[in-house]
């Protein structure tokens, strides 16, 4: 039935403004119990999931967010209901923004996404694209609750659907989504992660490979953190630990953070700021005739010190001349004089 839910809504999607919007899906999907990806009705596979439930990192046992299992479960319950309630509320202003859903009559001048709690930036500021890696279990809950804060921050988070389980799906998926972004974050726990189908190497490293080598082209900002406290227990990810301490591969672009939670928190907030900062203004020199022998400094110039050995000294003179014509006080070396004089 349920899955005949999900045809009859698709269906329906499509007489109107479809099944996304803004590339994002009009269904939401909570899990409650694992399920593998494969097995979800075909239509929302690729869709974020809701998980209502944990898995413990050392054992691989699952349990459902219950009061049954005590507070902690019972909290992280109303916690991801709080997420799906937002991402919900966000959406649904979204789509009131863009238009009426129903009658299919869109406004096509909107083109600013709210989605997963992001809001809408009217200032002058850019909304940014934060590329959260996908971690392993055990530091699940923090991805979470920083998801929370940077959604808060008015941040886009990437990526905003499900990644695929498949070698070269996962990693050109994770390519084109940090392609997009303008700083990735990166959490390595005690857990190595899940490995997918076709490679050695975990989800959690795949992706810091992949955003390193973007960082490399693009000088993408970046920052992976390691809780205080981390014990890796797994040869593989005290591998991949150990490379990233010794900066061998896998840290280009990127600030290796370690410290507890609300450090780290600190540190990204502080990140955004800057991101959020305009550029400094680009100063053009629009060409004047001006007469090189009035010696009088314009107001506004900044002070331009002109390195050029004995022999260039004459060479350099039109590009001194028309520095000071510009407002600019020109320092040239000394070549005469005493050691402290020069």
């Amino acid at each position: 039935w349920c899955t005949r839910e999900v045809e009859e809504f698709y269906e329906a999607c499509r007489q109107n403004i479809g099944f996304s919007v803004d590339n994002k899906a009009r269904i939401f999907k909570v899990i409650k119990t694992p399920v593998r990806v494969d097995i979800h009705p075909e239509k929302i596979q690729n869709i974020l999931g809701y998980e209502f439930y944990s898995t413990d990192p050392s054992t691989g046992r699952v349990k459902e967010f219950s009061s049954i299992f005590g507070q902690q479960y019972e909290l992280a319950y109303w916690e991801k209901l709080d997420d799906l309630a937002n991402d919900i509320c966000s959406y649904l202003e979204h789509l009131e923004q863009i238009g009426n859903p129903l009658t299919g009559k869109i406004n096509t001048t909107v083109t600013t996404p709210v989605f997963n709690n992001s809001s809408i930036n009217t200032n002058s500021k850019k909304t940014i694209k934060v590329y959260l890696a996908e971690s392993s279990y055990d530091t699940q809950d923090f991805r979470n609750s920083i998801k929370r804060e940077l959604q808060d921050a008015g941040c886009y988070i990437l990526p905003d659907k499900q990644l695929p389980l498949i070698a070269p799906a996962l990693q050109s998926e994770v390519k084109h989504f940090i392609e997009q972004a303008d700083v990735a974050i990166h959490i390595v726990g005690s857990g190595y992660g899940v490995v997918p189908e076709g490679i050695q190497q975990s989800i959690v490293e795949v992706q810091n490979s992949i955003a390193s080598a973007q960082s490399s082209v693009v000088n993408l900002p970046r920052l992976i953190w390691v809780p205080e406290g981390t014990e890796p227990s797994d040869d593989r990810q005290i591998a991949f630990v150990e490379k990233l301490n010794l900066g061998k591969e896998g840290v280009a672009g990127a600030d290796l953070v370690y410290g507890d939670q609300e450090d780290f928190k600190g540190i990204v907030l502080d990140k955004l700021k800057k991101l959020q900062e305009p550029p400094p203004p680009v100063v053009v020199i629009e060409p004047q005739h001006s007469d090189a022998s009035t010696r009088t400094t314009k107001s506004g110039g900044g002070i331009v010190y002109l390195i050029c050995d004995m022999q260039d000294v004459d060479t350099i003179k039109p590009l001194e001349d028309f520095l000071f014509d510009h407002g600019c006080e020109v320092l040239t070396p000394l070549f005469d004089g005493d050691e402290s004089a020069i």
